[in-house]
């Protein structure tokens, strides 16, 4: 699997890069396979689960800080669905200017059907506990950095 790529890079880094982006990738296309029996995408998937998890109502902004994606992109997401009767778009009752984003009912059978425990135990069935640790180490340590190249701040609070 070392040569991976059909040309030699001759730098480590970059070539981690690109195993990082098809991973994915890969990745991605597997979870839309995976949730295509649901009809909802990957991001919409994430997004009930954000909201799902929330100790309140969270705002559009909250999610797009929490998943580091662009305002509109979670705008244009939850506006679908909404239609698809998935998710609540609410005035806050404090700040009239701010929307509250809830769960329907159907959204959250959908949060609880999307995240197949199965699923993501195929996708992982190659790592062992200690290498899916360090891994995960790993990644959070690339998180971290990355951040703050993009001087992002800890967008854990909402």
């Amino acid at each position: 699997m070392s040569n991976f790529f059909l040309f030699d890079f001759e730098d480590k880094n970059i070539e981690l890069f690109g195993i990082i982006m098809r991973t994915r990738n890969i990745l991605y296309k597997l979870s839309k396979r995976n949730l295509h029996r649901l009809d909802i995408s990957p991001e919409q998937s994430t997004i009930l689960m954000v909201v799902k998890n929330s100790p309140v109502a969270p705002t559009p902004i909250q999610i797009s800080r929490q998943l580091l994606r662009e305002p509109h992109t979670i705008a244009v997401n939850l506006k679908r669905m909404q239609s698809r009767g998935l998710v609540t778009l609410e005035q806050d009752s404090e700040w009239k200017n701010r929307i509250r984003v809830n769960l329907t009912d159907k959204g959250r059978q959908i949060c609880e059907e999307s995240f197949n425990p199965e699923f993501f135990q195929e996708v992982f069935q190659d790592l062992n506990e200690k290498e899916i640790d360090q891994f995960k180490g790993i990644l959070e340590k690339l998180l971290v950095s990355s951040m703050k190249k993009l001087k992002i701040k800890d967008t854990i609070d909402l």
